[in-house]
């Protein structure tokens, strides 16, 4: 610097000019240097304070993000744990909806059993009674038969007619007689043999009628009496029939009995 300031000195100055000069420009120098250095302290200062009210501001912001920020992240795991909690409930409601919907799967098809096996039994029950009500039937048939048939005693026994109301038989009527003990005989074997069919087919049907190996067994019991109570209605007419043809026999002898009596009478 002094060197340049010296070479600007003219010639024809002395160097003591020159030299009071240069110190004077390097005061001026270094006065404008230290106003310079001045200025530019000040100026960074300044700039560092902005920077610092900058970086204040930012750091104010940074902090207001970062709390909210914090705040998102724990409402954002607060949420996510209901969430996973709720995910979890729902879980649970839904496997105690499917053990609900097994559950009553189970209380459906118990009851669909038990439902099947009430009808079953109703079944067995209704066949039971019915067959019980036509087996009752058959037997009163047959006590009927009896019943009638022990009324024709009277009718067709001799002693009826020799000592209870002494009367003249003629051959003809005697033969009757005989032929009605006879049919009398056949009718009460037939009724014998329909009462012993009868007890081998309700005995059969009592004793297999549990068993579900023995199902044909019972289905043909339940035939068999259906057959056999036919025979016994037949046998039932026949009786009834044979009842009237007696009894007929029998009122036609003590009428003509009255009637030789009467004449008799009227002779003397």
């Amino acid at each position: 610097m002094i060197n340049l300031i010296l070479a600007q000195v003219q010639s024809n100055q002395s160097l003591e000019e020159a030299t009071k000069k240069a110190d004077e420009l390097e005061k001026q120098i270094s006065s404008l240097q230290d106003t310079l250095i001045s200025a530019q302290n000040n100026k960074i200062s300044s700039l560092i304070g902005d920077i610092g009210a900058i970086v204040g501001i930012f750091g104010i912001i940074f902090t207001l993000l970062s709390l909210v920020s914090a705040v998102a992240i724990i409402y954002i795991q607060n949420q996510t744990k209901k969430a996973k909690e709720t995910m979890e409930e729902a879980k649970d409601l839904a496997e105690q909806a499917r053990q609900l919907n097994q559950t009553g799967n189970d209380i459906n098809r118990d009851a669909a059993n038990e439902l099947k096996e009430v009808k079953t039994k109703m079944k067995d029950l209704d066949s039971l009674m019915n067959f019980t009500k036509n087996q009752s039937l058959a037997y009163t048939k047959i006590d009927q038969c009896r019943s009638i048939l022990k009324m024709t005693d009277e009718y067709i026994d001799t002693k009826t007619y020799t000592v209870d109301n002494p009367v003249l038989l003629s051959g003809e009527e005697l033969e009757s007689l005989q032929t009605y003990k006879i049919k009398k005989t056949h009718i009460s074997e037939r009724i014998d043999t329909c009462n012993n069919i009868l007890n081998s087919i309700v005995n059969g049907f009592y004793e297999d009628h549990e068993n579900p190996e023995k199902e044909e067994s019972v289905k043909n019991a339940k035939q068999s009496l259906v057959i056999v109570t036919k025979d016994i209605k037949k046998l039932y007419s026949s009786s009834s029939e044979f009842f009237d043809e007696t009894k007929d026999f029998h009122d036609g002898i003590l009428q003509k009995n009255y009637s030789i009596k009467e004449l008799d009478e009227n002779e003397e």
